[in-house]
């Protein structure tokens, strides 16, 4: 959506499970182009210098870094000039002035939300996802500790909304968002398994 390109406001919520890292990247949810500055974005789950996200620049490690094998509710908010992280609630690493261009100019329909790896299938996630939002604004601290909390009053309608809990259990071979954006998402590689309330990628 033309609300998460540029340098426009947004906010990406997931609740993640990693069970080991292992330097990768694990990206949950990527969006724009890669290649050039400030045209990328990727939220990941991983103990690579590049672990937190990823914008083809200034990109950040997590500091301090999520225990692996536990659940974690990971924010991060942009307000069109400073960007913040938070983990569980909590600011990870310093918030940091961000030049942002997602997309770099490219046209809104050649571009697509990924979950699990980059758009170049890279960058691959093992673990599980029990939930993925986007929303086209900015949280403050007390709407990022809300929405951990599965309160969602005053927050506007996002983009992008996934809850495995919705899911059946077993193979994952379509998923459908309800956001405000048309969006379904299907496997590319191996189909990802749904087991109580997540999304397991392998």
């Amino acid at each position: 959506p033309a609300e998460m390109l540029g340098a426009n406001p947004w906010t990406v919520y997931a609740r993640a499970y990693n069970p080991e890292y292992d330097d990768n990247v694990g990206t949950l949810i990527h969006w724009g182009t890669k290649w050039a500055n400030g045209a990328n974005a990727a939220l990941n789950l991983d103990d690579h210098a590049n672990g937190a996200y990823q914008h083809w620049y200034a990109d950040a490690a997590y500091n301090p870094l999520p225990t692996p094998g536990v659940w974690h509710d990971i924010v991060l908010t942009y307000d069109g000039n400073i960007e913040i992280l938070y983990v569980d609630g909590v600011v990870n690493g310093e918030p940091a002035q961000r030049t942002l261009n997602i997309g770099d100019g490219a046209a809104a329909n050649i571009l697509s939300f990924t979950l699990g790896a980059d758009r170049d299938n890279e960058n691959n996630l093992t673990g599980s996802i029990a939930k993925i939002q986007a929303y086209p604004r900015a949280l403050t601290a007390q709407e990022v500790q809300n929405l951990i909390a599965g309160n969602t009053a005053g927050l506007p309608t996002p983009l992008l909304n996934l809850d495995a809990s919705n899911l059946p259990e077993g193979e994952l071979t379509q998923w459908t968002s309800t956001g405000s954006v048309n969006a379904t998402f299907n496997p590319v590689n191996i189909p990802p398994s749904v087991r109580p309330t997540v999304v397991e990628i392998e």
